[in-house]
């Protein structure tokens, strides 16, 4: 009776804090100025929050206890990482809704209430997510994916079937993704275009020499389809709906592939249903696949990648004892490599963490040179040759300082009369016009600083740049801090509303005149899609990112740390990401983390679920 009595009271306190966390507002209109006692301010700051005119926002109160209630009653503790991981969740969930009205954590420390209301808010969603968490994971332990019943006794088990070929399968599910893209492609015609690949149309055409700064591989492949479509049908246009369609068919053939391998994992329907409605409906798919840009190829080589490294790691020796599938990871690993500059870093630390365990599962040197050391060979060949071909100039050092120059520019901004002669002579070597970096900075992207760079500096200027960006930043370190998170929140945040339709256009792409204005129509689509409840949230980065660390977390709590390994692609990303020059507006960063999620959390599942069985012999997975 004790033991119920605390449980109630413990329910009752944690609703009540996450009716706060939920209700919380930070924005306030009270003037400290306007109050002749400090208590009395502080007692209206404080009771801001505490009391609004919402009622309905007190029936959260007996909602939340009883779940509370339901939890602590039903489900075991959480484990040491899982609180951990719950804290990070509801610091970055909280620290954003500040960055994503203000750009600062300002919101937070305003004053001793503010910072009071941040301690609640971060314990209250803490509660929350907690709670949410411990549900999911008592889920995954008490249910199952596999399919007990093979037989073709519906429609799913007709569409998705283990009797069918592998050309066969995969040509009826690419195909029905396909119709569901279809009003996108046609609608899109001749294809979205990014700001950033018109640097590789206009090489492509000739118009400017090749760089390395963007991937040369990709820039042929739009050669290729624009000399085509200029030399068969006098059409620029045409070229590119082309190479959109290309492209789009070849994602669409990785992702049916991914779904081929679920079927043969024997999922249950319902759980391949469910990722095929991802592929089909979640905007992002359909969106990146319509738009000519370098990241829809890549993300689906990585993809590609990602599965077959996942078969890999089931197998192991029985994996590449078939030359097939050494030929087909190469292959795969090499194309990952060539279709983005970051694929190589992405290839290259998964190789030496693979390398690292296959070593400790005593597999053969030969196989590990093979399926560790040849991509990475093949990769530096063809590109080598590549470069070499097209005359390709090399790229800048700002590319990987998106971070640092962010940094530096709010340094400017809060603090400029707080730096020495000395850093600013190394500023002033680096940038064309240090005094001006307030002015261009935006806390969201750092292009417009990146484009103040002296192409000019030498590697010794950099080098100078980045020992006095450390002793400033020695001095003033939260600027930095807050700078950091400001430029990388979106990434961790599933609040954060990211979609995008890249709508960048080109003379040489004229949209035909029967159309009238189908960039407006795609704008609305894609607009009203991001809204809705399900659907919207599959656009977000953040949700993914979550999905992913929680599933990491549940494979160490149940000391499977090897599964791990199919993950490390995707921490790469998430690296890359974090140094990227953007997350607003360019969700297609994430791309490779938000297409390779559902399958992974599956096969995951599959592997740490409930039904016991020895899946390295499981003939369906390493076939």
């Amino acid at each position: 009776m004790k033991n119920m009595k605390s449980k109630v009271f413990r329910s009752l306190v944690f609703a009540i804090f996450a009716m706060l966390a939920f209700t919380m507002q930070f924005e306030t209109e009270i003037i400290q100025s306007n109050y002749a006692s400090l208590l009395s301010y502080y007692k209206d700051r404080l009771t801001e929050s505490l009391f609004t005119y919402h009622f309905s926002y007190y029936f959260l109160i007996p909602l939340f206890a009883m779940g509370f209630y339901y939890v602590e009653q039903n489900i075991e503790s959480a484990t040491k990482s899982t609180k951990i991981l719950g804290m990070f969740f509801s610091v970055m969930y909280v620290l954003g809704v500040s960055f994503r009205s203000i750009n600062s954590w300002d919101y937070y420390f305003l004053d001793v209430i503010s910072i009071l209301k941040f301690f609640v808010s971060v314990v209250g969603y803490y509660i929350i997510f907690l709670a949410v968490m411990r549900l999911i994971i008592h889920r995954m332990d008490t249910s199952t994916i596999v399919e007990h019943q093979v037989g073709e006794q519906n429609l799913l088990s007709r569409i998705f079937s283990l009797r069918r070929t592998m050309p066969g399968q995969l040509f009826l599910v690419c195909g029905l993704i396909l119709v569901a893209w279809l009003p996108f492609l046609v609608l899109s015609y001749p294809g979205g275009l990014c700001v950033d690949v018109s640097a590789q149309i206009e090489q492509a055409l000739g118009n400017m020499p090749f760089s390395t700064q963007h991937a040369i591989l990709y820039t042929l492949f739009l050669k290729l389809f624009l000399t085509l479509g200029q030399g068969v049908f006098h059409s620029y246009g045409i070229g590119l709906f082309m190479a959109i369609c290309s492209q789009t068919i070849i994602f669409a053939l990785v992702l049916s592939y991914s779904i081929y391998r679920l079927i043969h994992m024997k999922i249950k329907r319902g759980a391949i249903l469910v990722v095929f409605l991802i592929y089909c409906l979640a905007p992002i798919y359909s969106n990146l696949a319509t738009t000519a840009i370098k990241d829809t190829l890549y993300g689906a080589f990585l993809f590609w990648f990602v599965i077959e490294l996942a078969r890999m790691l089931v197998g192991r020796n029985e994996y590449v004892k078939k030359k097939r599938n050494v030929v087909v990871f190469i292959t795969s690993a090499i194309l990952m490599m060539l279709m983005r500059n970051n694929g190589v870093y992405v290839g290259i630390i998964t190789f030496v963490i693979i390398a690292i365990y296959l070593l400790s599962k005593k597999m053969k040197w030969g196989h590990i040179l093979i399926v560790c050391v040849a991509p990475v060979v093949g990769y530096f060949l063809i590109s080598s040759t590549l470069a070499i071909v097209t005359n390709a100039s090399g790229t800048s050092s700002q590319e990987i300082l998106s971070i640092p120059f962010q940094q530096t520019a709010r340094y400017m901004t809060e603090y400029p009369q707080d730096i020495t002669q000395k850093e600013m002579e190394h500023l002033n070597q680096v940038f064309a016009d240090v005094w001006n970096l307030s002015n261009q900075y935006d806390p969201n992207i750092s292009d417009p600083i990146k484009r103040s760079f002296n192409v000019d500096a030498s590697r010794q200027d950099v080098v100078r740049y980045i020992g006095s960006w450390v002793t400033m930043g020695l001095r003033h370190p939260l600027v930095y801090v807050e700078a950091f998170l400001n430029h990388v929140y979106g990434w961790f945040d599933p609040g954060t509303n990211n979609w995008i339709r890249y709508q960048a256009r080109m003379p040489i792409f004229p949209t035909p005149e029967v159309y009238g204005t189908p960039d407006l129509l795609m704008y609305y689509i894609y607009n009203f899609l991001n809204r809705m409840p399900v659907i919207g949230l599959l656009e977000n980065v953040g949700i993914y990112v979550w999905g992913m660390l929680l599933m990491s977390n549940y494979i160490v709590i149940r000391r499977k740390k090897a599964l791990l390994l199919g993950f490390v692609p995707l921490y790469v990303s998430l690296l890359i990401c974090v140094a990227s020059p953007a997350f607003f507006d360019h969700p297609r960063y994430g791309l490779p983390i938000m297409v390779c999620m559902p399958f992974l959390w599956i096969v995951a599942r599959l592997l740490l679920g409930s039904v016991k069985r020895d899946v390295s012999k499981h003939k369906d997975i390493t076939d």
